[in-house]
């Protein structure tokens, strides 16, 4: 893990990286004096999405990014190479084990988006819900 700034990560594209942005968001949990749980997931469903559908391989990177912004609004990135922007897909059926990411991301923030990176691929980004600061 190669540490940026405080609240930017540059992770290897392995499934092994998603412990590394949990604990990162954790920190920056920490640092905002809210519970990490919400952030953890939220960020565990990003990471991964990127990983497996936005990354060409374990020697391409992620960027994971948790930051506040000027009015208090917390906000979870995640920029990968990948060219195919996310969608949330139907509620899968109950032995399926994928599918349900964005779906949780979703319903756990105050809303979420992809925009474009200028050098290519793309930021996927969560509002974390005021309901956080428990």
């Amino acid at each position: 893990m190669k540490q940026d700034a405080a609240d930017t990560i540059v992770l290897r594209a392995a499934v092994e990286s998603v412990k590394e942005a949990r604990d990162a968001v954790a920190k920056m949990s920490d640092t905002w004096g809210i519970p990490g749980e919400i952030p953890c997931l939220v960020v565990s469903e990003l990471a991964t999405n990127a990983i497996v559908h936005g990354a060409s391989g374990p020697t391409d990177h992620i960027v994971v990014r948790a930051y506040e912004m000027d009015n208090g609004k917390r906000v979870i990135e995640v920029w990968d190479r990948g060219e195919t922007w996310p969608e949330p897909g139907q509620v899968p059926e109950d032995d399926t084990e994928s599918g349900r990411g964005l779906l949780l991301v979703d319903a756990l923030t105050d809303g979420w988006g992809v925009r474009p990176l200028n050098e290519g691929g793309k930021v996927v980004f969560a509002k974390l819900s005021h309901a956080t600061d428990v």
